[in-house]
């Protein structure tokens, strides 16, 4: 146990973990949240838009659909639900709660409201809700402010630049709206001061960089 704490404390010092109550709504909260997104996500999918609607309208506007669909959100809760986290075992119960909700009340969505079952598309998202307690202690890790937590933020920040800079072996464009705030959102959550950050951004974008070259020869 001493030598996990002493790992730990490389990346992020715990705080006082929460009592047993509040543990469990906190948990109960996350799966709320997630059983709330899970169900708007799946509404917006199987909704017609219809532009002379003004509130319809502005959803086609925003494209919440597609918003909703991509990874970028769903990677940027999780990781803001790990980083405010107390200690590393809550954030693991919180982002599986979370990712458990919305998975569930997508599927249930989908086979009652829609009325077909997207069985295989929906085992990647059982998939990644059973490992999301390891990714989650992952980013609670990278919300440190220790010697190795700037390792993992280049990393969150390098695999959201994937989507925000869409990039080739010659050329770099950039994402839609949202995959820039999210990317804009998490920047701010690991802020350290300009000058920290201008290094950090600019590593991730290297790593972007590379992960771009990457693939074009594979």
């Amino acid at each position: 146990m001493n030598s996990w704490n002493h790992l730990l404390l490389n990346f992020r010092a715990p705080q006082k973990s929460s009592c047993g109550r509040k543990v469990a709504a906190i948990a109960a909260g996350t799966l709320l949240l997630g059983v709330l997104l899970g169900t708007f996500s799946k509404w917006l999918d199987d909704m017609a838009l219809d532009d002379s609607i003004w509130w319809q309208k502005i959803l086609g506007i925003l494209d919440l659909r597609n918003v909703f669909s991509d990874m970028p959100v769903w990677l940027l809760l999780g990781t803001v639900i790990a980083v405010v986290s107390p200690v590393i075992w809550q954030a693991a119960i919180n982002v599986f709660a979370f990712f458990a909700g919305m998975t569930v009340s997508y599927h249930v969505y989908t086979v009652f409201v829609c009325g077909f079952n997207p069985w295989r598309y929906m085992l990647v998202w059982y998939g990644i809700a059973l490992l999301s307690p390891l990714a989650a202690a992952v980013c609670w890790c990278a919300g440190g402010r220790a010697k190795f937590s700037w390792i993992l933020q280049l990393l969150l920040l390098g695999t959201m630049m994937l989507f925000a800079f869409p990039a080739g072996w010659l050329y770099v464009d950039l994402g839609n709206w949202a995959d820039l705030v999210c990317l804009g959102i998490m920047t701010g959550l690991f802020w350290q001061g300009p000058m920290k950050m201008a290094a950090l951004f600019g590593g991730a974008f290297v790593l972007r960089m590379i992960f771009a070259m990457v693939s074009v020869v594979l």
